[in-house]
């Protein structure tokens, strides 16, 4: 069963062991990520790193079906609390791990893929040469994307660049 978990990241590592010899069995951590470049105007790339979630995290155990375990784990070293209402939303948690888990690349970050396009409407270059610049997606072709930008229409690869909607 699946928990979602509040932490201090700091104590992550801490957290787990704790998880582990308190459960008497392997947990299963997952936690979405995503990687940023940008690009200053003296072309130094800077990497930005961000978890998705924040806080928050994605922790696997069968033991988590029972109750008494939660309340024997909720004083763990590195966890702040276990989010409420997890044992209803198995269904929800599992297919939201799966898009997250279709959508990494192989170093494990999280792709454009991720995000629902729609045609027409407007986004804003998160990183990439058109950096903070607002476009119109015109078209969705297998590895670009067509777009107009102001009165230019243009291709971009959607492999590495990312934008978000506005």
């Amino acid at each position: 069963m699946w928990a979602i978990l509040k932490i201090d990241k700091k104590q992550l590592y801490l957290l787990k062991n704790d998880l582990e010899k308190k459960l008497k069995s392997k947990v299963k951590f997952y936690n979405p990520k995503i990687k940023i470049e940008k690009i200053s105007k003296q072309k130094t790339k800077q990497e930005f790193r961000y978890d998705l979630l924040g806080d928050y995290i994605f922790c696997f155990s069968e033991k988590f079906k029972i109750k008494t375990n939660i309340n024997l784990l909720s004083y763990s070293r590195g966890l702040k609390y276990f989010l409420n209402g997890f044992e209803n939303s198995q269904n929800d948690i599992e297919k939201f791990i799966k898009i997250c888990t279709d959508a990494e690349n192989t170093n494990g970050f999280l792709t454009q893929k991720i995000f629902e396009l729609k045609l027409n409407k407007y986004y804003k270059f998160v990183n990439g040469p058109f950096a903070s610049k607002v476009f119109q997606l015109i078209e969705i072709h297998k590895n670009k994307i067509e777009f107009k930008l102001g009165k230019i229409k243009s291709y971009i690869c959607k492999k590495d660049i990312f934008f978000k909607p506005i």
